[in-house]
């Protein structure tokens, strides 16, 4: 009877270890980090730096970089896809992507972990600028993203699916203001 119980309760423990997700955490390179420190402290200027991409929830702090640097690819970062940043503020948009699997550049791997109205931060400029999540889609995988257009500046998100294969997922964040 013991060893039944024995059992047993090893077998619930399997099922807690397997059922609950480890946390795995994103390692920046020293040259990310470095970069970052520069934009953020303003101790020297780096011109292949786009921004910092912060989201305090999701332990998320990173680097951005200019579309046309060879840092700004998937593989080695979390990508900045487009940009358009007018003095018309409402049409301004920052579209990025990142990988969601399970390997070191997996930046977006937790982006299914967040609630509407999360923070998120992203300075760019001299700017700290202040955005709240407020909507996920899931849209098939053809190549083409669809966007939706909004009268207000966004931050948009593109990751894949952690658990359908054919889907992308796409976040909007809604800016809110300029902290600094």
């Amino acid at each position: 009877m013991s060893k039944k119980i024995y059992l047993i309760f090893l077998l619930i423990l399997l099922c807690l270890f397997l059922c609950f997700p480890k946390k795995q955490e994103i390692i920046l390179t020293e040259t990310q980090k470095l970069d970052m420190d520069y934009y953020l402290t303003k101790k020297e200027n780096n011109p292949n730096l786009f921004g910092v991409l912060e989201i305090p929830s999701l332990q998320i702090k990173n680097p951005i970089y200019q579309k046309e640097v060879k840092e700004n690819h998937v593989d080695k970062n979390i990508q900045l896809l487009e940009e358009t940043i007018s003095n018309s503020f409402p049409s301004s948009v920052i579209v990025l992507a990142s990988h969601s699997g399970n390997g070191t550049h997996a930046y977006f791997k937790n982006l299914y972990q967040m609630k509407e109205n999360e923070l998120i931060f992203f300075y760019y400029q001299d700017k700290k600028q202040e955005y709240r999540f407020f909507k996920k889609e899931e849209v098939e995988k053809t190549g083409t993203i669809y966007l939706e257009n909004y009268e207000f500046p966004c931050l948009i998100f593109i990751t894949c699916s952690k658990d359908k294969g054919n889907i992308q997922e796409v976040y909007y964040a809604k800016f809110i203001k300029n902290i600094t």
